[in-house]
């Protein structure tokens, strides 16, 4: 009711001022802005016991202390400029906690801590003890449980937390306990100037609180979902991530089928150090049998998996040993050509068996070199001939002997009276 009235009275004043304003300017004129956002945060907060406000501009300090005496009545609040040499917000322990504000877990004074989860139905905050120092084990519960009472109003009116909150206190024995850490609970929720609804702590040791969110989630703090664990909070174990990328490589490798000379992969750190020893002997056995080369590079940088970077051989007989059909060589055969016996002379016999042994070196070309003349010839003939099965025989002969390091069977090409014969 008061602030209401406080309000009332604050717009009246408020409002005169602008008509005052209007009959004295001229046109055009700006009669009323906006309040100042600084200014509208302590106009918020006039209705809570404040003792002090301290701001650390000079221009900000004169703007309150014109409004604070214009709505404050005999109870005057007292106003500050900082002038440190640390931040305002350093100094007063108000940066820490607003660093606190996305924590998940947050640490009370002399030991413990609470949890605070948020899910679709419910806010869920969880009491731990952890190290709290004292006498009996029930005085130590009691003493966290008034701390954590504490912690969880500042918590909720500086997160704005809305909805059904669901508080599991550490369990206390006795009634009267329950219903100190209930009105020290309240107490500290006396600052929310949210509607909220305090109930009492069940026999299962929760408590459950209902409040109004003042703002809407778009204007909370500027949060989004984890990329790496999509909002869930938790990650993929790292060895079940190298058992992962041990079964790709293995599926790279076998879809490769012999053509796989080299594969690169950049990993966390993490995953580089369970695939070097925990799947090291795996790995090794995967590069023996397929003959290839796995390498692990770890990335600091990275937090996912990269793709695998495949180096294939360029050659087959890289991978001679490889089961794997050969493609067919472009290497000739040749084929000499003879002419009819006649006599020789000793010294042309001589000269004869030279000739050959230089044709014999010249016989063995490299894939891709220019046939000889007797392989043209005899090219020719085939293209005559059609594929007439005495000629398939003499090639077939001739390429058995060439394969078994024999001399070829020497052909004569046809003339015009065997060709008319035929």
């Amino acid at each position: 009711k008061t602030a209401i009235t406080n309000d009332l009275k604050r717009l009246i004043r408020t409002w005169k001022a602008i008509q005052k304003e209007g009959k004295a300017s001229k046109i055009p004129t700006l009669l009323y802005r906006e309040t100042d956002p600084v200014i509208q945060v302590v106009r918020d907060l006039l209705g809570l016991p404040l003792d002090e406000v301290v701001v650390d501009d000079p221009s900000t300090h004169d703007k309150l202390k014109q409004y604070l005496g214009q709505v404050q009545g005999r109870k005057k609040t007292n106003l500050r400029l900082h002038r440190g040499r640390n931040p305002l917000f350093e100094e007063t322990g108000a940066e820490s906690q607003i660093s606190q504000l996305s924590d998940r877990q947050v640490e009370l004074p002399g030991g413990g801590s609470i949890v605070i989860d948020r899910t679709e139905a419910l806010i869920a905050i969880d009491v731990n003890s952890g190290r709290t120092k004292g006498g009996q084990a029930e005085e130590v519960r009691l003493k966290t449980n008034l701390k954590a009472a504490e912690a969880i109003a500042r918590q909720v009116i500086l997160r704005d937390l809305g909805g059904i909150i669901v508080v599991d206190f550490i369990d206390l024995l006795k009634t009267g306990d329950r219903r100190k850490v209930e009105k020290q609970l309240k107490a500290s929720m006396r600052l929310d100037r949210s509607q909220h609804r305090i109930q009492s702590i069940g026999p299962n040791g929760t408590l459950e609180m209902t409040r109004k969110r003042q703002r809407s989630v778009a204007g909370q703090l500027d949060l989004v979902p984890c990329p790496t664990c999509g909002g869930r909070g938790t990650v993929v174990a790292s060895r079940t991530v190298a058992a992962d990328v041990r079964r790709r490589l293995e599926a790279r490798l076998r879809q490769g089928m012999g053509w796989v000379q080299e594969i690169r992969i950049s990993v966390p750190p993490h995953v580089a150090n369970d695939l070097n020893n925990r799947f090291r002997s795996s790995l090794s056995s995967l590069e023996e049998y397929y003959r290839s080369r796995l390498i692990i590079l770890a990335d600091p940088r990275s937090v996912e998996v990269g793709e695998f970077e495949v180096i294939q051989r360029q050659s087959q007989a890289e991978i001679a040993s490889e089961p794997r059909v050969q493609p067919a060589t472009s290497e000739a055969v040749s084929l000499e050509t003879s002419s009819p016996e006649t006599a020789t002379s000793p010294d042309e016999k001589k000269e004869s068996s030279s000739q050959k042994r230089r044709r014999r070196r010249k016989r063995k070309r490299k894939p891709g070199g220019s046939p000889n003349e007797s392989t043209r010839l005899f090219l020719a003939r085939m293209d005559e001939h059609g594929g007439e099965g005495t000629l398939m025989d003499e090639l077939s002969q001739g390429l058995s002997l060439a394969e078994s390091g024999g001399e070829p069977t020497a052909f004569t090409p046809p003339s015009s009276d065997e060709e008319g014969a035929a």
